[in-house]
């Protein structure tokens, strides 16, 4: 919207741009460099309070690793906790009194993460509804400091749903 000086009148003006397709080069996962040109390892992550698990530390593997289990045992619990201090937010409930496990007052989650031969300790404590962030033990001033250097993604099967049409 464009306003003339001697008029209180607004014009909208618009201009067609021209219209970017993803080639191939821009939507192979191979050739993203975000994800394999900086590879990232989770050597730790610790937990306490969080959800119906005990006390852990969970030294993932630097390749595969397999989580098995009978039903209700933990494990979309871990891969919850990992996203969460990726991300700092749930992707089962937006409560975050919920994470809290049943008669504790706060859960505190750290995940040590290797990053181009860097380790850096992510730390997030839940009390309540509030949340406190550390990154390598101080209080970060923003959250593109806390954000910069931890990736995270999820696929659940609940987004298959999407493709089959459901």
């Amino acid at each position: 919207i464009s306003r003339s000086r001697n008029s209180a009148s607004a014009t909208a003006s618009w201009t067609p741009r021209r219209s970017i397709r993803p080639t191939r080069r821009h939507t192979s996962a191979s050739s993203c460099r975000c994800v394999f040109s900086r590879p990232l390892l989770v050597s730790a992550l610790q937990l306490q309070g969080f959800r119906n698990l005990e006390p852990t530390v969970f030294r993932p593997g630097a390749r595969l690793n397999v989580l098995a289990g009978e039903n209700g045992h933990g494990k979309t619990n871990l891969l919850e906790a990992i996203y969460l201090v990726g991300t700092l937010r749930s992707f089962r409930t937006s409560h975050s009194a919920d994470l809290i496990r049943f008669g504790e007052a706060q859960a505190e989650l750290r995940a040590r993460v290797q990053q181009q031969g860097t380790e850096h300790l992510y730390e997030l404590r839940l009390a309540g509804t509030r949340k406190q962030t550390r990154l390598d033990g101080k209080v970060p001033r923003s959250a593109l400091e806390y954000f910069g250097g931890l990736h995270v993604v999820l696929f659940a099967p609940e987004d298959l749903q999407l493709p089959r049409g459901s």
